[in-house]
This record gives structure tokens, sequence and C-alpha cells, in this order.
């Protein structure tokens, strides 16, 4: 199993780090297009656009394409509100702009291939199975997978695929039972039983999630990121928040700062003290 790495020029550096991680690499060229490659083979998708992002979101839209299910990490040279949007919206799963966070990348690459790994499995689900709606969550991309039984019926397989394919777009409870073939009451019974959790709450879950990771690494507004993941009333989106999250958006995004701010400082010094 190995972590594809796309990158214009500067793979070196990329491997290294995930070498020392103890992941094996393959990297490559962008410009001869997508590998062939088994897409069960790739736990993780590293694809470095440089500068040029018009042309690292056409070659991100690709691989998506040719590799629906494997997680791709977008790196860029170029920060803007605008790429981030864009990388998000083509199915990027992360995003990270130069120079590069190294332990946040390494955190996100161990977290995506655990989860990668989980799902190839066939008997986990990316939610702990939880008997109360909206337990505390600590992070979708930070945590393991819960095991849950393994004769998880298709249908509700299908169903998470959607819901978090799509946890932006319209869903109703009318067009996930009908794509399972059955009635409303029976479809969610039967997903609460598998996941622990109601398929509209396991969907605002996910969507919090998210908002959760857009608050971290971006310099979105509040309502820019409820839009982003689904939400179309803010005040809604707040109450979901803390229900899920235990604070509100700004408290969480203010407290995220702050973190990634003493991470800073605290590197700075590290460096200072290397250099006596």
């Amino acid at each position: 199993m190995v972590v594809l790495i796309a990158s214009e020029g500067g793979a070196g550096r990329i491997e290294n780090l995930l070498a020392a991680e103890g992941y094996n690499t393959l990297a490559y060229d962008p410009e001869c297009g997508v590998p062939l490659i088994d897409q069960s083979q790739a736990w993780l998708i590293v694809l470095h656009c440089g500068f040029n992002t018009h042309l690292g979101l056409k070659r991100l839209r690709q691989f998506k394409s040719a590799y629906p299910d494997v997680p791709v990490i977008f790196l860029t040279e170029f920060h803007s509100v605008d790429v981030v949007l864009a990388a998000f919206r083509a199915g990027a799963r992360d995003y990270f702009s130069m120079p590069l966070d190294e332990a946040g990348f390494k955190e996100s690459v161990c977290a995506l291939i655990r989860r990668r790994k989980a799902e190839a499995a066939g008997n986990t689900m990316p939610f702990p199975v939880a008997s109360e709606a909206y337990p505390v969550y600590a992070g979708m991309a930070g945590a393991v997978t819960s095991t849950i039984p393994t004769g998880i019926p298709s249908a509700i397989r299908r169903a998470v695929n959607s819901l978090e394919g799509n946890f932006a777009g319209e869903t109703s409870l009318e067009s996930l039972s009908a794509e399972a073939g059955v009635s409303k009451y029976h479809f969610c019974r039967t997903f609460k039983k598998y996941t622990g959790l109601s398929p509209m709450h396991y969907l605002a879950r996910v969507r919090i999630e998210r908002a959760k990771e857009l608050l971290q690494s971006t310099p979105f507004s509040i309502s820019a990121v409820a839009a982003e993941v689904g939400f179309n009333d803010l005040s809604s989106f707040i109450k979901h928040f803390k229900r899920v999250a235990g604070c509100t958006p700004r408290t969480f995004k203010r407290s995220s700062s702050a973190v990634a701010a003493g991470k800073k400082k605290t590197g700075e010094i590290s460096q200072n003290l290397r250099l006596f």
C-alpha cells in the first residue's frame, strides 16, 4: 500500500517526511497524467501544484475522477481563500500552503490513512457508535473509527457514503430511504442501529466536523463556513455546532488560532535554541 505523491519538482522533501513515518511512497511527475494503479493499493494522494493553482485544481479533479475513494491532500505555494474553497469543492480532504506545517501535515496523513484502512476493512464507520444523539466528538480527522457489526446492510453503507460525499448539498430522508429501497421508518431505525445516530443527526455531525476543519485551517468567516458546509441559517449552524463541539464556532476559532500561535511560537523558540 502506498502514498502517491504528484509534485511539481518538490516530491523529495515530502517523500522523506513520509518515509520517516514508515509509509511507502510512489512519486511521479504529474505531467505524465494520472498513474495506472489500483485505487485499493493507494491509501492517500498528495498533490503539490506549486504556484500553478489553476492546473493543480484541474489535476485534483482528474484524480478524484480516477480515484474517487482515495483522499487527497492539496499542497500549494500560493494561498488564498478562493483556492482553499476551490480545492475543497473539487474533493480535497485537506489543504496546506507553503511553507509546509510539517507536524500538521504528518498528523493529517496519519489520520486519513487510518480512516482509509478502516473503511477498506469493511466493518467500520467514521463515527463512534453512541447511544445518545450529538455526543461531544473529538474530531473527524483524528478520530479512530469504531468497529461495528460485520453484517451491516449495504444500503446503510451507501447512505453513509452519500451523506459524507454530498454533505453540503440537499439531502432528505425520502431520497435516502428511496435509494435504500425501504420505508423511511425502517431506514431510520436501521441506520441508527448501526451508527448510533439518526440520518439527519449524522449529516449534521459530518457538516460540523468539516466546519471545524475549515475554522482551523482557513481565514473564512463564521457565516462563510456555515454556508460552505450546507447550513443556510447561521443560527441553526451555531446551535448544531454547540451541541457537537461543546462551544460556539467563534470560541472554537479563537481557541484554534491561539493554539496555532502557541505552536508557532514554540517552534520559533526551538529554532532559536538550536542556533546556540
